[in-house]
């Protein structure tokens, strides 16, 4: 997840957080639903790898979001909602 959020992050100042967000819930969905059908630990291990990718691109984007659109007052509220939302 780190590493994710640390490449798309930067990814989507460039091409924007919305279709960030999109495709890397894409791709946490597609590696996780696969990840079911993996054979030997290894590509189990290496989808869940990936998919972690994608579930770490969406955090980072999701609470700038939320941060960008929230009113001032509920800011810190509606992101530690987010959170638990997450979990």
């Amino acid at each position: 997840m780190m590493i994710g959020a640390l490449v798309f992050g930067p990814v989507a100042d460039k091409f924007g957080r919305k279709k960030v967000i999109l495709i890397c819930t894409v791709i946490f969905s597609i590696f996780t639903f696969t990840s079911g059908f993996a054979d030997t630990p290894t590509s189990f291990g290496i989808q869940r790898f990936i998919a972690g990718l994608g579930l770490g691109g969406v955090m980072p984007n999701l609470i700038a979001i939320i941060t960008e659109y929230a009113p001032k007052k509920l800011r810190s509220t509606l992101v530690a909602i987010m959170f638990v939302d997450m979990l």
